[in-house]
């Protein structure tokens, strides 16, 4: 019992890190939009998206080989030692993708954003990629010493500080410059954070790449997945980038982060049930996991059902508030890739499904040809129609992988509970009426319309749906009392 309740509290100690890394993104997206304009942000979005897949590139995979086999290893000598060894496979990675950035620098900045001053500051990418695979290195090991409370801690300071300080450097007047000085210092005062804290647990040694090859038999395979995952979220706004420069870049990328908030919805509630989901399972308790799927299910589309109508509606006046006039083109862009996003939600439910069945395998050569279709799919109609045909690659490319999830969801046993979803889709129709016409009320303070009519809207929402019975009392106090439970347990 006592593990369990440490389990728990792990969990909710890392989902709130979690929820607060994906707030991150859009509490910073005002602040990033209004002080760099759509040029500057497309070079931004485009260096950052460089640095996330050349981490991966370098890490190999080797994170979840720490976990897999640095957890429960009390010896601090061979702890020393494998550690030393796979971290500096991973810092040689991070150094060649760096420098061979570096040294290209003028070259991709050019290609990737049609903007000739670009190179300057794809230069820092081998900074950012240095201080970002020590930090999820160090990381990593904290967790696999269990210091999930720790972990958390640090990772809420570092999305915190990350917004202070690009505001600082921005308010200053350094432009992207700071953006990009600030997401390095972070980094760099939290690794020397971890590191005083590693050697609690450690005595370093000298590397022994030949104590480590079942690292590399783990971890390499692991490594292929993310990537696949990486080209199909980010990819298109390289070949954006590519055919029509930094500010169609920049356009793009605030219309699909805003498009994110559905998945925000639904990351919460994923991950507190999907400790009942992997324990009901393990267990062989395969009445409980249909009925944890099923909620999960259920409150999930009854989310994002309603957070999709809202955001193509308020979408002009949202991108408005946020941002500057050259970003407003977005708009046409919201509701393609928010239908997108609802789909791609099936796709994320079933991966739960080839995770409990163990069939990685499978899964990855689906990933690979939807990352095929998603790329030829992007080349052929970024030149033609610009974003709005990026825009159209992601709906049509995550359209196929809802199919393909919710036939995973079918084959498995489980509802996907069409009538439900017509509940919710009539509530959210109406809903999304009710905000359309409540945008002609004269409020002088846009921030007080927005929440005025949002928050009359989600009553009615509501409202329709449970006068539809579209969810119950009974489903209201289940997700209640899980709540609950996930508090109490952290008390």
């Amino acid at each position: 019992m006592i593990n369990y309740k440490k389990y728990a509290k792990d969990v909710v100690f890392i989902g709130i890190a979690q929820i607060l890394a994906a707030l991150q993104s859009f509490l910073i997206l005002p602040i990033l939009t209004k002080f760099l304009g759509a040029a500057e942000f497309g070079v931004w979005s485009q260096i950052k998206i460089t640095v996330f897949l050349l981490t991966g590139l370098s890490l190999l995979g080797m994170q979840q080989g720490v976990i897999r086999f640095m957890s429960g290893e009390n010896n601090k000598n061979k702890l020393g030692r494998e550690f030393s060894s796979v971290f500096i496979i991973s810092l040689f990675g991070a150094l060649f993708f760096g420098l061979v950035i570096f040294f290209f620098s003028d070259i991709i900045g050019l290609l990737l954003t049609d903007e000739t001053t670009a190179g300057f500051f794809f230069k820092f990418v081998i900074l950012m990629i240095l201080a970002r695979v020590i930090y999820n290195f160090l990381g990593t090991f904290i967790k696999s010493r269990k210091k999930m409370k720790l972990f958390s801690i640090i990772e809420m300071f570092n999305v915190v500080a990350e917004i202070l300080l690009i505001y600082f450097f921005l308010l200053k007047g350094f432009g992207l410059l700071g953006v990009i000085i600030a997401f390095i210092a972070v980094r760099v005062i939290l690794i020397i954070v971890l590191a005083i804290n590693i050697r609690k647990h450690l005595h370093l040694k000298a590397p022994n790449f030949k104590s480590v090859k079942h690292y590399f038999s783990f971890s390499l395979p692991l490594t292929v997945t993310p990537i696949l995952f990486w080209i199909i979220q980010s990819g298109d706004q390289y070949v954006i980038g590519f055919f029509n420069g930094a500010a169609a870049v920049g356009i793009y990328a605030l219309a699909y982060a805003l498009c994110r908030v559905i998945r925000v919805v639904a990351d919460p509630i994923i991950l507190i049930l999907q400790p009942s989901l992997a324990s009901s399972w393990n267990r062989g308790k395969i009445d409980e996991v249909k009925m944890y799927f099923k909620y999960s299910y259920k409150y999930i589309f009854m989310l994002s059902i309603p957070v999709f109508f809202g955001l193509t509606i308020l979408a002009e006046p949202i991108i408005k508030l946020i941002s500057t006039g050259e970003f407003i083109t977005g708009k046409l862009l919201i509701p393609i890739i928010g239908a997108g996003v609802g789909f791609y939600i099936l796709f994320i439910l079933a991966i739960e499904i080839f995770m409990l069945r163990k069939e990685t395998k499978k899964l990855m050569w689906f990933l690979v040809f939807l990352t095929i279709f998603n790329v030829v799919l992007n080349i052929i109609l970024v030149p033609w129609i610009g974003n709005l045909g990026a825009a159209i690659s992601t709906l049509l490319s995550f359209l196929i992988a809802g199919w393909y999830g919710a036939l995973t969801i079918r084959k498995a046993g489980f509802s996907l509970m069409p009538k439900f979803i017509i509940k919710c889709f009539f509530s959210a129709s109406v809903m999304g009426l009710l905000l359309y016409f409540m945008g002609d009320f004269q409020i002088q303070n846009v921030i007080f319309k927005l929440f005025i009519i949002i928050l009359i809207s989600v009553v009615v929402y509501f409202l329709l749906l449970y006068l539809l019975k579209g969810i119950t009392k009974l489903e209201i106090n289940f997700l209640i009392s899980l709540l609950k439970r996930e508090k109490k347990l952290t008390n």
